[in-house]
């Protein structure tokens, strides 16, 4: 746990920025809680908190104001201490009454906290960042951490490939948010790992709140929550800004329909606007996802005001299509906070080609088409691989896909009378994203990243379903035998046809495989005899147990598999086994923060090991550019005046300057006193580290 958690202190800041905020703002504009419950209250004010921290990031920048953490903690707490001190409120916890325990928080909170851990077990299960993308990360990080802002000035335009690749014109607040952090933890490795992983881990109580605002049901929330949780399509623990953005997605969808239904006055829009402006500053495609979502809820909302009205325009004047259309205009006018600015700096095409190189890059013309933009099958729709790619993760998973088709089914017998209800909304999206995914809408931009998309309206399908199939087991024995057998026959064909299924169980799981379908077998005649006997409650248990379980093995175990498995490291290495190996090693031994010179790597693998360069420093730039033509006394006039302790030399050096320029380096570096050669963290085999005296 302490290798999770180092300290409580960049947590504690979270929270308290997160709640403080959402507080602040829902009870200057709403004037009372969000939620009847404290505990769904809180829930709202961090999904408020985050939406308001992410849009104050870019405002405070443009205002020059320093993205310090100190500056936020004191936005976030001012109002609820004056509040405190103005109404003498007395804090204290919640008495507890354990005759009327609500089990529906307990298991919410506890599906949240096993995924959060699950995933922080696959984050933490290597040292390194995985690939290519968080390394720009922990760059780009560090120099809003140091410099307190996100604008990079002219002079430092041509260095902007070290270390500003996910700054602007790209939007910098997922680095912001984690540069506070980091202000505070000093360990950029932990940083980027658990604050990702736990802002991503936030959809799941965030899918509760919208779940419930749509489905109307918290039992049929709570079923979307576990659904989205053991998806294998939904997120993955990948470092980078699609986490912020797609939770974002979740907690701006809920403040929408949480102010519809309250019914408040124009102050009450500020709440969705800023879910709204936060959405469109996170993430340039996620945006657009949004976008078309929230379009479909205005023209579903706008159908249920001429019904009303009685199909007359005139009379939508006061009308929730048309304030819906206006949160929606000033939320993007919001955000012009940040893309007003960047579009002044950078030009149309700057901005464009600021976002990897513009759309060119990630369409079907592309030369990443194959990866980005695949043909899937059905088996690969179908089946959840327990290999798969680590940005994106492949498969529903059997059991989740026939519960939605059958959902469907049922919905689309019904849509007469399903029209006037919020379930008709993820119909239409899951139908929209899922086409888009088997490329039927030739959509053709990031293809692959549909799966996460597609993944939010088919879990509250799913959890319909699940009360669908709850419902129907306890009408009539015929139909409760119908669906339990049904659900044991798929069972049955997954684990004795598994390898046409391309499911790669180990042997171990096979024997528990048929272990489990004597058990359910057992337990289905079990609960026959109680259902005869009368206890049809009992049956319906039965029933959910069957659904859970395979749910759990067709998409729980794969999801769980790739989330904990090793991911790969980036593509720059030359050596992986000897330059990971080596600054691991030097992570372990040195301090945090350590200022370490990289003679040919570069800065950006200093910061994700924890310690310390300057990527965006001239003068260190153009040192390592010609290490190997400097002698020693060369370079250590300008590493001690910058307080670097340390000098590597790694592998990649022979492959960049050439093998005997390299050794006759290491070997000047040897003969010079003033540069020490550390034999615990060197390797022999291509990774030396020397203390510079």
């Amino acid at each position: 746990m302490s290798k999770i958690i180092p300290s409580i202190t960049p947590l504690l800041y979270f929270v308290i920025v997160t709640v403080g905020l959402g507080w602040t703002i829902f009870d200057l504009c709403w004037k009372k809680k969000p939620e009847d419950d404290l505990f769904y209250s809180i829930i709202a004010y961090v999904a408020l908190g985050l939406s308001a921290w992410v849009f104050l990031i870019p405002l405070f920048n443009v205002l020059h104001i320093p993205l310090h953490f100190s500056i936020f903690l004191g936005l976030a707490i001012i109002y609820p201490i004056i509040q405190t001190l103005r109404k003498k409120i007395v804090w204290k916890l919640p008495d507890i009454d354990f005759e009327r325990i609500n089990f529906t928080k307990i298991l919410l909170f506890a599906i949240f906290a096993l995924f959060l851990a699950v995933y922080l077990k696959g984050a933490f299960g290597y040292p390194y960042l995985e690939d290519d993308d968080p390394w720009g990360y922990a760059a780009g990080t560090y120099y809003i951490s140091q410099e307190f802002t996100y604008t990079i000035p002219p002079e430092l335009q041509p260095l902007r490939g070290d270390f500003g690749h996910y700054l602007e014109p790209y939007p910098p607040t997922m680095a912001g948010i984690l540069a506070m952090e980091y202000q505070i933890s000093s360990d950029m490795n932990w940083t980027l790992k658990f604050f990702n992983t736990l802002i991503l881990s936030l959809h799941i109580l965030f899918m509760f709140l919208l779940a419930k605002r749509i489905l109307g049901s918290a039992g049929e929330a709570l079923a979307a929550s576990f659904v989205i949780a053991i998806l294998p399509s939904s997120m993955s623990h990948f470092i980078w800004a699609h986490s912020l953005a797609m939770t974002l997605l979740y907690a701006s969808l809920y403040l929408v329909f949480l102010t519809i239904d309250n019914k408040g006055s124009p102050l009450t829009f500020i709440v969705p606007i800023l879910g709204i402006a936060a959405m469109m500053i996170s993430q340039p495609f996620v945006s657009v996802i949004f976008g078309f979502m929230f379009i479909t809820i205005i023209v579903y909302q706008g159908t249920i005001d001429l019904k009303s009205n009685g199909w007359k325009l005139n009379k939508l004047k006061n009308s929730w299509t048309i304030k819906l259309f206006i949160i929606g205009f000033l939320g993007v006018l919001f955000s012009m906070v940040f893309w007003g600015e960047q579009f002044a700096h950078y030009g149309f095409k700057g901005v464009i080609e600021g976002h990897g190189g513009g759309f060119a890059t990630v369409s079907s013309a592309s030369d990443n088409a194959a990866y980005v933009n695949p043909d899937y099958s059905l088996k690969q729709l179908v089946i959840a691989p327990l290999g798969s790619h680590i940005d994106q993760q492949e498969g529903f998973g059997l059991f989740v896909l026939m519960l939605v088709t059958g959902t469907l089914i049922i919905l689309l017998k019904e849509i007469q009378t399903i029209w006037s209800k919020r379930s008709i909304l993820p119909m239409i999206w899951f139908i929209c994203f899922f086409l888009t995914l088997i490329k039927i809408i030739p959509l053709n931009i990031l293809l692959h990243r549909f799966w996460s998309y597609t993944s939010l309206p088919l879990a509250m399908l799913a959890a319909k379903g699940i009360y669908m199939i709850r419902d129907l087991s306890k009408r009539k024995m015929s139909y409760a035998l119908l669906v339990n057998a049904a659900i044991l026959a798929v069972f049955i064909f997954v684990l004795q046809f598994k390898e046409w299924a391309n499911i790669d169980v180990p042997s171990t799981f096979t024997i528990t495989a048929k272990t489990i379908i004597v058990v359910l077998v057992s337990i289905e005649i079990f609960f026959g005899i109680a259902f005869v006997k009368g206890l049809k409650s009992w049956y319906t248990y039965c029933t959910i147990i069957l659904l859970l379980t395979g749910l759990l093995l067709t998409s729980a175990y794969p999801k769980y598999i790739v989330q904990t498995s090793t991911w790969p490291f980036g593509v720059f290495w030359t050596s992986p086994q000897v330059e990971i190996s080596g600054y691991t090693n030097m992570m372990s031994t040195l301090p945090k923060k350590t200022k370490v010179f990289s003679s040919c790597i570069g800065d950006a693998t200093v910061l994700g090991f924890s310690m310390e360069s300057t990527p965006y420093d001239k003068e260190i730039h153009e040192l390592r550019n010609n290490i190997t033509t400097k002698s020693p006394e060369e370079i250590y006039p300008v590493l001690s005046e910058k307080e670097y302790k340390y000098l590597i030399i790694e592998t990649s050096c022979a492959k960049i300057f050439g093998v005997n320029e390299t050794i006759n380096f290491v070997q000047n570096l040897l003969d010079n006193p003033r540069f020490t050669i550390e034999p615990s963290m060197s390797n022999q085999n291509g990774f030396f580290v020397f203390r510079i005296s």
